[in-house]
């Protein structure tokens, strides 16, 4: 259990405000897959993509991972079998501590859960914008 004040605000000054305890961390996930084809080479290349690399994975346990909020961006020290489950953009809690060179050594991972989206009561069909009294037909009175 952490206290409170183990929950920084922002990434920005972490390492001191640690002082070599662990802390929780909350911002987006960032990701670079060096496998992927840039999409710049591509249309330079005349829209031909390079060749996959063996597999199709276009993840490698090489790919670099980072913190980012409004304040700066954190490189991350994390287990092989969670960087090719990590995507850019994700919200997530990082617990961990700071280590050498800048980084964060992550000792535990959160992600936001978003609950699966509900169906509109009283809505026919699969679409919630069907029907409930627009008036969008093309039919002339």
């Amino acid at each position: 259990t952490l206290p409170s004040q183990g929950f920084l605000p922002c990434l920005a000054g972490h390492a001191a405000a640690s002082g070599g305890r662990e802390v929780v961390l909350i911002g987006l996930i960032g990701k670079d897959m060096k496998s992927r084809p840039s999409a710049l080479q591509i249309h330079r290349n005349g829209g031909k993509a390079p060749p996959c690399p063996e597999g199709g994975n276009l993840c490698s346990d090489s790919d670099p991972v980072w913190l980012e909020d409004h304040t700066m961006r954190l490189p991350l020290e994390l287990h092989a079998a969670l960087v090719d489950r990590l995507a850019t953009g994700l919200v997530a809690a990082v617990r961990g501590r700071p280590s050498a060179g800048g980084r964060f050594c992550v000792s535990d991972l959160c992600l936001a859960f978003v609950p699966e989206p509900q169906r509109l009561g009283g809505v026919p069909g699969p679409w919630g914008a069907q029907g409930g009294g627009s008036s969008c037909s093309s039919r002339s009175s």
